[in-house]
């Protein structure tokens, strides 16, 4: 699953003296992984349990938790939730939020045990099932696509299923910076993939139930971020201006009260096109 990036080794240290035994893993996800150094890395931390403390207990209620890990001269953007809240989520959840992520190229950094290396390798592997198995039912029983449509239409359907806002030459990036990894998963869809008349006349209306719940969750989450994230509005503001090209600041009083005033300016983000 990848090994650990030189550059990021003194965090992945901080992580591990942050959680101690109760650290399973840590993955490298998103832009970072795929060569930027515009952005934070990007990792995702899976714990046993959860330590004490009113983050943690709003992770038990909506994973995941959103903090940030300093070790200088970096600082980064960790999603910290249980293994176990992660294999029910890729195995149960309607929604495709984790299936999506973990369906990407994703690094291992660290892990306590051979045994928490295979528990991860088989809930990265559901992960990629499900969410191709729930893609490919959008296409007629007569075939798939190829895998550069399949994927970027599966961008597409996962992106739309949050409150994010991608263009298709973002989307098409995306499957041309680790086309290896998607076409090979293809050709396992290939493999095991049985066309169904039934499903195909079901999927779109699943999507479209997939797409209003994801983003009904993604604005929970965003709530729930201006409790556990330091500066969510400015991080905020960052991705979506990197992603979309809307540029706009939150004013003094949104960055002291977000949960007050910061509505205002994600209202105004969305009214921009800075997400969908």
């Amino acid at each position: 699953m990848g090994g650990v990036d030189p550059e990021l080794a003194d965090l992945v240290t901080a992580l591990q003296q942050r959680y101690g035994e109760r650290l399973d893993a840590v993955l490298l996800y998103g832009s970072w992984r795929r060569g930027r150094r515009d952005t934070m890395p990007d990792f995702y931390v899976l714990l046993d349990d959860y330590p004490p403390g009113w983050r943690y207990w709003l992770g038990r209620l909506l994973p995941p938790t959103v903090l940030v890990q300093k070790a200088e001269p970096l600082r980064a953007k960790v999603t910290v939730l249980t293994t176990t809240q992660l294999e029910r989520a890729v195995d149960r959840d309607f929604h495709p939020y984790f299936r999506a992520r973990f369906a990407q190229p994703m690094p291992l950094q660290m892990t306590r045990s051979p045994a928490l290396l295979a528990r991860v390798e088989r809930l990265v592997q559901l992960a990629q099932t499900r969410l191709m198995q729930s893609v490919a039912d959008c296409w007629p029983p007569a075939g798939l696509p190829g895998a550069a449509a399949f994927w970027q239409e599966t961008f597409r359907l996962t992106y739309g299923a949050e409150l994010r806002s991608e263009s298709a030459e973002r989307i098409a990036e995306l499957y041309l910076t680790d086309r290896p990894h998607y076409d090979a998963l293809y050709q396992t869809l290939l493999q095991t993939h049985h066309p169904s008349a039934r499903r195909h006349r079901w999927a779109g209306l699943s999507w479209r139930g997939r797409q209003l719940t994801g983003k009904l969750f993604s604005a929970l989450r965003i709530i729930k971020s201006a409790l556990t994230f330091d500066d969510p509005l400015d991080y905020l503001a960052w991705k979506v201006g990197r992603q979309s090209g809307v540029q706009l600041a939150p004013s003094e009083r949104a960055r002291r009260w977000p949960l007050l005033f910061g509505w205002w300016f994600v209202w105004q983000l969305y009214r921009r096109g800075g997400f969908r």
